[in-house]
């Protein structure tokens, strides 16, 4: 019983995943916005400057119909120390 319902189920995935693949996204033109926040520890000297570091960051794009992907993408790293010598 436990065979029979392994194999079930193994058909049933199968059927799954080989249905995912029937769309085509070469026919999807899709935008696409992310925002990214990032923390970053700093190490040596650059560490010893500035410390702890944030950076923000945004990213915009369009992916056509021909697979072909346009990004804009900006980023803005700060932080509290600054240590001038």
């Amino acid at each position: 019983m436990i065979k029979k319902l392994i194999i079930i189920l193994s058909f049933l995935m199968l059927t799954l995943f080989v249905g995912a693949q029937n769309l085509k996204d070469t026919i999807i033109s899709i935008p696409f916005v992310n925002l990214s926040y990032s923390p970053q520890i700093t190490g040596g000297d650059f560490g010893k400057r500035f410390g702890l570091t944030n950076n923000i960051g945004l990213n915009v794009g369009v992916k056509t119909a021909n697979n072909w992907i346009f990004e804009l993408e900006a980023a803005f790293l700060f932080g509290k120390k600054i240590k001038e010598d």
